[in-house]
């Protein structure tokens, strides 16, 4: 079970390739999470299984790797979509991270919303 789970919208080429999250050259996720307060130690992309020892996970909207994601379908999108949804009801994580603005609109169907915390909506999560 874990406590948090990241949500990206697809991987990258370069994620693919190295087989790790964030993993392109210039990505700052892994300064700003540790920045956040959520690790206790600066990590690398080559170390993301650690996160699963500390109850944080990832998953992706959409599995397939592309250049960025304007090269995805609607198709894909809204399938993922409603993968992911079920992923959520089932494995019921205490927090859902949604990594960008896009992939939360795209998921909440919501334009209008502020930044952070959001009114639950995924039962559990």
């Amino acid at each position: 079970n874990l406590d948090i789970i990241i949500i990206g919208i697809n991987p990258g080429l370069f994620a693919a390739y190295k087989g790790h999250h964030y993993a392109g050259p210039g990505n700052h996720f892994w300064k700003c999470l540790y920045l956040s307060g959520l690790t206790s130690e600066q990590m690398t992309a080559d170390e993301d299984y650690k996160l699963l020892q500390v109850g944080i996970g990832f998953t992706n909207m959409v599995q397939r790797a592309t250049k960025g994601s304007a090269d995805l379908t609607r198709k894909e999108i809204k399938e993922g979509s409603q993968i992911l949804l079920e992923k959520l009801q089932h494995f019921k994580p205490k927090i859902a991270v949604f990594n960008g603005k896009l992939i939360f609109e795209v998921f909440s169907g919501k334009k209008d919303f502020n930044f952070g915390r959001q009114p639950d909506l995924v039962d559990g999560t």
